[in-house]
């Protein structure tokens, strides 16, 4: 144990897997083949646990329960505060993820315990569950050749800083709390509180409280994502456009450590990022975008990754096409020009090589 600013803490150690991805030359081989190998590698890394006081409640949330995926079956949590992050809880399938249960999944290999330190941990890697000592016993190779091994550890390793314990339950690093508007089958509009990280990924065994991944990514694309700030004047107004708007979470901020504009620059990243695969795709809807927003070039590099992109740019590009009725992009425009005018109303500079802090501070926000 140790303490730190009249803090106590300790370590605790997690043993985790993680699947990667092994090149190598077989032994005979004389033409220069190369094979590709999914191995499995186990390592042990230390989670801090922390005391309650260490970690004060900073937003109280209650939310709707009976509904079916698991971070919805809990109908209150808090959300704690600790060095700087705002720290959600896992839910599973009995409620709050416990960290004996945790560390049971961990132990047994399930992939959703990386994801928590990972959030890129779902994309499927080869199912070897062979180490690579045991592996090449039995295939000797001639050589051993590239490994994404320690690129993969090191990413577990950097999460691992996100992630508590503390009063018996799992907390991870997931931004401050937001209001997300999905629009439901029957037309409801419906706003539950969750968390401003685009990037926590959940897993069918637990993730974070509210809206799931996908869904959050999709409400910010759409505008629909507000502050707590803000929220009351802009369902107000939209229950004047849309009477069926529905609110099924309540919440109780102790402490302010959320910024009026992060959703709105939330909505604005979203807004640009959802062109990006598409683009990555050559979608045929898509390429029809790329005389009128240029900014979208980038996504057509070879070796581009979507943080690359200039959002405020795509944005700003998309906000200034004409509406018309035969234009399939309307919708796309008038959100655009929406999250820019929420943005102008906090005061943002709406020009993007002058808000490069902005930028990096919702990324800190977010990460």
């Amino acid at each position: 144990m140790r303490i730190e600013e009249g803090r106590s803490m300790k370590d605790i150690i997690v043993r985790l897997d993680i699947n990667y991805d092994q090149h190598y030359e077989p032994s005979g081989s004389r033409n220069g083949s190369v094979l590709a190998i999914g191995l499995s590698y186990r390592g042990d890394l230390a989670v801090r646990e922390v005391d309650l006081q260490a970690a004060p409640v900073a937003y109280r949330v209650k939310d709707m329960t009976g509904l079916p995926q698991c971070s919805e079956r809990v109908a209150e949590y808090e959300i704690r505060s600790f060095d700087g992050a705002l720290c959600w809880p896992l839910v599973g399938d009995e409620g709050l993820l416990s960290v004996s249960t945790f560390l049971d999944l961990a132990a047994a290999g399930h992939a959703s315990a990386r994801l928590t330190f990972d959030p890129d941990a779902w994309r499927p890697y080869s199912s070897e569950s062979s180490t690579a000592d045991v592996y090449f016993t039995r295939h000797r190779p001639r050589k051993l050749l590239e490994s994404n091994q320690s690129e993969l550890w090191n990413r577990v390793l950097h999460g691992a800083s996100g992630v508590i314990f503390c009063g018996g339950f799992v907390y991870v690093d997931a931004g401050e709390p937001a209001w997300f508007g999905a629009v439901c089958d029957d037309d409801r509009l419906v706003f539950r509180i969750g968390c401003s990280s685009l990037d926590r990924a959940g897993s069918i065994y637990h993730q974070v409280p509210g809206p799931w991944q996908g869904q959050r990514s999709m409400c910010a694309a759409d505008g629909l994502t507000f502050s707590l700030d803000e929220f009351e004047g802009e369902v107000r107004a939209l229950r004047e456009q849309t009477p069926r708007v529905q609110v099924h979470s309540e919440i109780e901020p102790l402490t302010i450590l959320h910024r009026p504009d992060a959703a709105a620059l939330l909505c604005e990243q979203a807004l640009a990022r959802s062109f990006w695969h598409p683009m990555r795709r050559r979608e045929s809807w898509s390429l029809a975008l790329q005389e009128a927003l240029p900014a979208l070039a980038t996504a057509h590099a070879p070796n581009a990754f979507v943080e690359d992109l200039n959002c405020r740019e795509v944005v700003a590009q998309l906000a200034s096409l004409e509406v018309g009725d035969d234009t399939e992009y309307d919708e796309f425009i008038m959100t655009a020009r929406s999250i820019r005018k929420r943005l102008a109303s906090f005061g943002v500079s709406l020009h993007a090589e002058e808000d490069d802090d902005a930028l990096g501070e919702l990324a800190r926000l977010l990460r």
